[in-house]
Protein backbone atom coordinates (compact mmCIF):
# COMPACT_ATOMS: atom_id res chain seq x y z
CA UNK A 1 0.00 0.00 0.00
CA UNK A 2 3.03 2.30 0.83
CA UNK A 3 4.46 1.90 -2.58
CA UNK A 4 1.29 2.50 -4.21
CA UNK A 5 1.04 5.69 -2.28
CA UNK A 6 3.87 7.15 -3.44
CA UNK A 7 3.90 6.03 -7.02
CA UNK A 8 0.15 7.83 -7.40
CA UNK A 9 1.78 10.74 -5.41
CA UNK A 10 4.97 11.07 -7.93
CA UNK A 11 2.32 10.73 -10.74
CA UNK A 12 0.66 13.62 -9.66
CA UNK A 13 -1.88 14.06 -13.40
CA UNK A 14 -1.26 17.71 -14.97
CA UNK A 15 -2.34 17.41 -18.45
CA UNK A 16 -1.69 20.16 -21.47
CA UNK A 17 -4.14 20.84 -24.01
CA UNK A 18 -4.37 22.82 -26.74
CA UNK A 19 -7.70 21.01 -28.60
CA UNK A 20 -9.56 23.02 -31.54
CA UNK A 21 -10.53 22.01 -34.48
CA UNK A 22 -7.93 22.29 -37.35
CA UNK A 23 -6.58 25.45 -38.36
CA UNK A 24 -5.38 26.74 -41.34
CA UNK A 25 -1.93 27.42 -41.77
CA UNK A 26 -2.00 31.15 -41.88
CA UNK A 27 -4.65 33.38 -40.23
CA UNK A 28 -5.40 35.19 -43.92
CA UNK A 29 -6.58 31.72 -45.25
CA UNK A 30 -9.03 31.88 -42.75
CA UNK A 31 -12.89 32.02 -43.91
CA UNK A 32 -14.53 35.67 -44.37
CA UNK A 33 -16.72 37.73 -42.83
CA UNK A 34 -17.52 40.89 -44.90
CA UNK A 35 -18.86 43.90 -43.08
CA UNK A 36 -20.99 46.57 -44.91
CA UNK A 37 -19.56 49.63 -43.44
CA UNK A 38 -18.12 51.28 -46.34
CA UNK A 39 -21.90 51.64 -47.61
CA UNK A 40 -22.38 53.36 -43.59
CA UNK A 41 -19.80 55.99 -44.27
CA UNK A 42 -20.37 56.64 -47.28
CA UNK A 43 -24.39 58.19 -45.63
CA UNK A 44 -22.47 59.58 -43.08
CA UNK A 45 -20.37 61.76 -45.10
CA UNK A 46 -23.44 62.62 -47.33
CA UNK A 47 -24.46 64.35 -44.04
CA UNK A 48 -22.01 66.57 -43.16
CA UNK A 49 -20.69 69.76 -46.03
CA UNK A 50 -17.32 69.08 -45.66
CA UNK A 51 -15.01 67.69 -48.39
CA UNK A 52 -12.84 64.48 -46.95
CA UNK A 53 -10.72 62.32 -48.58
CA UNK A 54 -8.90 59.23 -47.39
CA UNK A 55 -5.44 57.71 -47.00
CA UNK A 56 -5.53 54.17 -46.35
CA UNK A 57 -2.14 54.01 -44.45
CA UNK A 58 -2.63 50.58 -42.46
CA UNK A 59 -0.20 47.87 -42.93
CA UNK A 60 -2.82 45.40 -43.73
CA UNK A 61 -5.72 46.61 -45.95
CA UNK A 62 -6.95 42.89 -46.70
CA UNK A 63 -8.90 43.06 -43.03
CA UNK A 64 -9.90 44.47 -39.85
CA UNK A 65 -9.81 41.58 -37.58
CA UNK A 66 -10.78 38.36 -36.50
CA UNK A 67 -14.20 36.79 -34.92
CA UNK A 68 -14.67 33.33 -32.78
CA UNK A 69 -16.82 30.58 -34.59
CA UNK A 70 -18.08 27.44 -32.86
CA UNK A 71 -15.80 25.02 -31.70
CA UNK A 72 -12.28 27.06 -31.59
CA UNK A 73 -12.13 28.24 -35.21
CA UNK A 74 -12.17 32.38 -36.33
CA UNK A 75 -13.58 34.05 -39.50
CA UNK A 76 -11.48 36.76 -40.57
CA UNK A 77 -13.26 39.86 -40.51
CA UNK A 78 -13.34 41.99 -44.44
CA UNK A 79 -15.07 45.37 -45.07
CA UNK A 80 -15.79 47.34 -48.00
CA UNK A 81 -14.09 50.60 -46.90
CA UNK A 82 -11.44 50.17 -49.84
CA UNK A 83 -14.00 50.80 -52.67
CA UNK A 84 -15.59 53.62 -50.43
CA UNK A 85 -11.58 55.02 -50.27
CA UNK A 86 -11.55 54.84 -53.76
CA UNK A 87 -14.40 57.15 -54.19
CA UNK A 88 -12.52 59.31 -51.79
CA UNK A 89 -9.05 59.10 -52.66
CA UNK A 90 -6.57 61.82 -51.75
CA UNK A 91 -6.31 63.97 -54.62
CA UNK A 92 -2.90 66.42 -55.17
CA UNK A 93 -5.12 69.15 -56.05
CA UNK A 94 -5.26 72.69 -54.87
CA UNK A 95 -8.86 72.01 -53.14
CA UNK A 96 -9.80 72.54 -49.69
CA UNK A 97 -10.76 69.46 -48.15
CA UNK A 98 -10.07 67.55 -44.69
CA UNK A 99 -7.54 64.42 -45.17
CA UNK A 100 -8.05 61.47 -43.06
CA UNK A 101 -5.30 59.26 -42.52
CA UNK A 102 -5.83 55.78 -41.44
CA UNK A 103 -2.80 54.41 -39.23
CA UNK A 104 -5.03 51.82 -37.27
CA UNK A 105 -8.00 50.32 -37.61
CA UNK A 106 -9.00 46.62 -35.61
CA UNK A 107 -12.11 44.73 -34.14
CA UNK A 108 -11.08 41.93 -31.34
CA UNK A 109 -13.57 40.60 -28.82
CA UNK A 110 -11.81 39.76 -25.71
CA UNK A 111 -11.96 36.80 -23.57
CA UNK A 112 -12.67 36.17 -20.23
CA UNK A 113 -9.08 35.18 -19.15
CA UNK A 114 -7.41 38.72 -20.93
CA UNK A 115 -10.13 40.79 -19.40
CA UNK A 116 -9.02 39.59 -16.01
CA UNK A 117 -5.23 40.42 -17.06
CA UNK A 118 -6.06 44.16 -17.71
CA UNK A 119 -4.79 46.47 -15.32
CA UNK A 120 -8.37 47.73 -15.09
CA UNK A 121 -10.65 46.58 -11.97
CA UNK A 122 -13.85 47.38 -13.83
CA UNK A 123 -12.52 44.92 -16.74
CA UNK A 124 -11.69 42.61 -14.10
CA UNK A 125 -14.69 42.44 -12.51
CA UNK A 126 -16.85 42.05 -15.46
CA UNK A 127 -14.48 39.56 -16.90
CA UNK A 128 -17.76 36.87 -17.82
CA UNK A 129 -19.43 39.93 -19.69
CA UNK A 130 -19.25 40.31 -23.27
CA UNK A 131 -16.80 42.60 -24.47
CA UNK A 132 -15.55 43.87 -27.61
CA UNK A 133 -13.26 46.53 -29.05
CA UNK A 134 -12.27 48.82 -31.96
CA UNK A 135 -8.84 50.25 -31.98
CA UNK A 136 -7.72 53.28 -34.17
CA UNK A 137 -5.80 55.68 -34.65
CA UNK A 138 -6.58 58.16 -37.63
CA UNK A 139 -4.51 61.68 -38.58
CA UNK A 140 -6.27 64.48 -39.55
CA UNK A 141 -4.92 67.29 -41.75
CA UNK A 142 -6.94 70.23 -43.60
CA UNK A 143 -5.59 71.25 -47.06
CA UNK A 144 -5.89 73.88 -48.16
CA UNK A 145 -4.25 75.07 -51.90
CA UNK A 146 -2.88 71.78 -51.75
CA UNK A 147 -0.72 71.99 -48.28
CA UNK A 148 -1.63 69.83 -45.50
CA UNK A 149 -1.79 70.61 -41.75
CA UNK A 150 -1.99 68.49 -39.13
CA UNK A 151 -4.87 68.93 -37.04
CA UNK A 152 -5.04 66.08 -34.54
CA UNK A 153 -4.77 62.34 -33.81
CA UNK A 154 -7.03 60.10 -32.88
CA UNK A 155 -5.60 57.00 -31.00
CA UNK A 156 -8.80 55.60 -28.76
CA UNK A 157 -10.27 52.35 -28.04
CA UNK A 158 -13.88 52.11 -28.81
CA UNK A 159 -15.98 49.59 -26.61
CA UNK A 160 -19.08 47.89 -26.59
CA UNK A 161 -20.82 45.51 -24.18
CA UNK A 162 -21.76 42.78 -26.85
CA UNK A 163 -20.34 39.83 -28.62
CA UNK A 164 -18.46 41.29 -32.00
CA UNK A 165 -21.10 39.74 -34.49
CA UNK A 166 -23.62 41.78 -32.79
CA UNK A 167 -22.75 44.61 -33.56
CA UNK A 168 -19.43 44.63 -35.96
CA UNK A 169 -19.96 47.37 -38.64
CA UNK A 170 -21.57 49.71 -35.95
CA UNK A 171 -18.24 49.86 -33.92
CA UNK A 172 -15.88 50.23 -36.82
CA UNK A 173 -17.68 53.34 -37.79
CA UNK A 174 -17.05 55.38 -34.24
CA UNK A 175 -14.11 56.13 -34.78
CA UNK A 176 -14.82 57.59 -38.33
CA UNK A 177 -17.94 59.35 -36.79
CA UNK A 178 -16.03 61.05 -33.90
CA UNK A 179 -13.23 62.64 -36.17
CA UNK A 180 -16.20 63.53 -38.68
CA UNK A 181 -17.74 65.62 -35.65
CA UNK A 182 -14.59 67.11 -34.31
CA UNK A 183 -13.48 68.61 -37.39
CA UNK A 184 -17.38 70.10 -37.89
CA UNK A 185 -16.94 72.05 -34.49
CA UNK A 186 -15.08 74.26 -36.77
CA UNK A 187 -11.13 74.28 -36.00
CA UNK A 188 -10.01 77.93 -35.46
CA UNK A 189 -7.85 79.61 -38.19
CA UNK A 190 -5.60 80.77 -35.73
CA UNK A 191 -4.56 77.37 -34.58
CA UNK A 192 -4.12 75.76 -37.37
CA UNK A 193 -1.51 78.62 -38.42
CA UNK A 194 0.44 77.74 -35.68
CA UNK A 195 0.97 74.25 -37.03
CA UNK A 196 3.38 72.69 -39.59
CA UNK A 197 2.60 73.02 -42.97
CA UNK A 198 3.54 69.52 -45.25
CA UNK A 199 3.38 68.28 -48.87
CA UNK A 200 1.38 65.51 -49.92
CA UNK A 201 4.44 63.64 -50.13
CA UNK A 202 5.67 64.70 -46.99
CA UNK A 203 2.13 63.21 -45.58
CA UNK A 204 2.91 60.14 -47.07
CA UNK A 205 6.32 59.65 -45.33
CA UNK A 206 5.36 60.31 -42.37
CA UNK A 207 2.35 57.95 -42.45
CA UNK A 208 3.92 54.89 -44.03
CA UNK A 209 7.21 55.37 -42.15
CA UNK A 210 6.93 52.12 -40.01
CA UNK A 211 6.45 49.87 -42.76
CA UNK A 212 8.92 46.42 -42.59
CA UNK A 213 7.95 45.20 -46.15
CA UNK A 214 8.56 41.46 -45.22
CA UNK A 215 9.64 39.89 -48.67
CA UNK A 216 12.60 41.75 -48.72
CA UNK A 217 12.97 42.42 -45.01
CA UNK A 218 13.22 38.49 -44.21
CA UNK A 219 15.85 37.66 -46.57
CA UNK A 220 18.09 39.95 -45.24
CA UNK A 221 17.52 38.58 -41.81
CA UNK A 222 20.13 36.62 -40.06
CA UNK A 223 20.05 34.61 -36.84
CA UNK A 224 19.58 36.68 -33.87
CA UNK A 225 17.85 37.98 -31.29
CA UNK A 226 15.75 41.12 -30.64
CA UNK A 227 15.89 42.45 -27.30
CA UNK A 228 13.50 45.28 -28.36
CA UNK A 229 10.96 46.10 -30.98
CA UNK A 230 13.38 48.14 -32.23
CA UNK A 231 15.85 46.09 -32.94
CA UNK A 232 13.23 44.27 -34.98
CA UNK A 233 12.01 47.12 -37.12
CA UNK A 234 16.18 48.64 -37.52
CA UNK A 235 17.06 44.84 -38.09
CA UNK A 236 19.37 44.97 -35.21
CA UNK A 237 20.10 41.61 -33.94
CA UNK A 238 22.03 40.33 -31.35
CA UNK A 239 24.03 37.56 -33.02
CA UNK A 240 25.10 35.84 -29.89
CA UNK A 241 24.83 31.98 -29.86
CA UNK A 242 22.19 30.88 -28.59
CA UNK A 243 19.37 27.49 -28.41
CA UNK A 244 15.64 27.42 -28.06
CA UNK A 245 14.51 25.17 -25.65
CA UNK A 246 11.08 24.04 -25.37
CA UNK A 247 9.46 22.53 -22.69
CA UNK A 248 5.64 21.73 -21.91
CA UNK A 249 4.51 25.03 -20.85
CA UNK A 250 7.67 27.34 -21.78
CA UNK A 251 9.92 28.22 -24.30
CA UNK A 252 13.22 29.68 -23.13
CA UNK A 253 16.33 31.12 -25.18
CA UNK A 254 20.05 29.94 -23.73
CA UNK A 255 22.44 31.64 -24.23
CA UNK A 256 26.06 30.08 -25.11
CA UNK A 257 28.48 32.93 -24.61
CA UNK A 258 32.47 31.97 -23.35
CA UNK A 259 30.98 28.62 -22.61
CA UNK A 260 28.63 29.61 -20.20
CA UNK A 261 25.14 28.82 -20.12
CA UNK A 262 22.57 31.44 -19.22
CA UNK A 263 18.71 31.65 -20.16
CA UNK A 264 17.27 35.03 -21.38
CA UNK A 265 14.77 35.91 -19.08
CA UNK A 266 13.71 39.36 -21.28
CA UNK A 267 13.21 39.87 -25.27
CA UNK A 268 11.18 40.14 -27.93
CA UNK A 269 11.88 38.03 -30.36
CA UNK A 270 14.41 35.90 -32.56
CA UNK A 271 15.36 34.69 -35.77
CA UNK A 272 16.64 31.48 -36.34
CA UNK A 273 18.28 32.39 -39.72
CA UNK A 274 15.15 31.38 -41.78
CA UNK A 275 12.34 32.87 -39.69
CA UNK A 276 10.74 35.20 -37.31
CA UNK A 277 9.82 34.74 -33.53
CA UNK A 278 8.02 36.86 -30.98
CA UNK A 279 7.39 36.38 -27.51
CA UNK A 280 4.42 36.01 -25.89
CA UNK A 281 4.01 35.56 -21.84
CA UNK A 282 6.48 32.18 -21.73
CA UNK A 283 5.92 30.65 -25.01
CA UNK A 284 7.67 32.30 -28.42
CA UNK A 285 5.53 31.84 -32.16
CA UNK A 286 6.80 31.86 -35.25
CA UNK A 287 5.33 35.15 -37.25
CA UNK A 288 3.65 35.23 -40.75
CA UNK A 289 4.28 38.09 -43.87
CA UNK A 290 1.00 39.71 -44.82
CA UNK A 291 0.88 42.98 -47.09
CA UNK A 292 3.36 44.71 -45.12
CA UNK A 293 3.16 43.30 -41.76
CA UNK A 294 3.07 40.21 -40.02
CA UNK A 295 0.38 37.74 -38.63
CA UNK A 296 0.52 34.81 -36.34
CA UNK A 297 -0.93 32.19 -34.17
CA UNK A 298 -0.75 32.06 -30.70
CA UNK A 299 -1.92 32.82 -26.84
CA UNK A 300 -0.70 35.59 -24.37
CA UNK A 301 -2.32 33.58 -21.93
CA UNK A 302 -2.33 29.82 -20.37
CA UNK A 303 -5.36 28.76 -18.54
CA UNK A 304 -4.70 26.13 -14.93
CA UNK A 305 -8.19 24.46 -13.80
CA UNK A 306 -8.16 21.80 -11.19
CA UNK A 307 -10.16 18.94 -10.34
CA UNK A 308 -10.35 18.25 -6.93
CA UNK A 309 -11.79 13.76 -6.22
CA UNK A 310 -13.99 13.61 -3.53
CA UNK A 311 -13.16 13.00 -0.25
CA UNK A 312 -12.77 9.39 0.76
CA UNK A 313 -15.25 8.11 3.18
CA UNK A 314 -14.80 5.81 6.35
CA UNK A 315 -12.98 6.47 9.26
CA UNK A 316 -9.54 4.50 7.93
CA UNK A 317 -6.23 6.07 8.67
CA UNK A 318 -6.28 10.00 7.94
CA UNK A 319 -2.35 10.27 6.60
CA UNK A 320 -3.38 7.39 4.24
CA UNK A 321 -6.69 9.39 2.99
CA UNK A 322 -4.95 12.79 3.02
CA UNK A 323 -2.32 11.39 1.05
CA UNK A 324 -4.66 9.21 -1.65
CA UNK A 325 -6.70 12.49 -1.83
CA UNK A 326 -3.47 14.71 -3.00
CA UNK A 327 -2.28 11.90 -5.19
CA UNK A 328 -6.06 12.10 -7.06
CA UNK A 329 -6.21 15.95 -7.44
CA UNK A 330 -5.23 16.92 -11.12
CA UNK A 331 -4.54 20.20 -12.93
CA UNK A 332 -5.02 20.75 -16.27
CA UNK A 333 -3.20 23.42 -18.38
CA UNK A 334 -4.91 24.47 -21.87
CA UNK A 335 -4.37 27.09 -24.15
CA UNK A 336 -6.37 27.78 -27.35
CA UNK A 337 -4.41 29.48 -30.51
CA UNK A 338 -5.86 32.51 -31.86
CA UNK A 339 -5.06 34.42 -34.86
CA UNK A 340 -3.13 37.67 -34.19
CA UNK A 341 -1.44 40.60 -35.98
CA UNK A 342 1.86 42.69 -35.15
CA UNK A 343 1.29 46.16 -34.55
CA UNK A 344 3.94 48.00 -36.16
CA UNK A 345 3.59 50.80 -33.85
CA UNK A 346 3.96 49.34 -30.43
CA UNK A 347 5.79 45.75 -31.36
CA UNK A 348 2.76 44.39 -29.43
CA UNK A 349 0.00 41.93 -30.76
CA UNK A 350 -3.51 42.00 -30.66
Amino acid sequence: MKHFLLLLIAFLPVLFSTAQEQLPNLPSELPEHKLPVGKMLLSELENTTAAIEFLNARPDTSKVGFVPARGGSYYKLTTDLSETFQKRTVAANAGNAYLFVLRKLWLKQTTPAEQQQIKIVMRQAEANKPYSACYARIEVYEKRDGVYTPLFRLDSTFEDSRLLKANAAGLLLLPFEYCINKISANTSAAFAARRKRMTLAEVEAFSFKNKVYPESYGAAMQRGIFHSFPDFLNNRPDTTSFTLQSNVLTDELVLNKSGQQRVLNDFWGFCDGTNIFIRLGLNVFQLHPVQNTYELWGFKTIKQTFAQAAPVGGTGNALITSLLMHGLNSKRISASLKPMQLDLNSGSVY
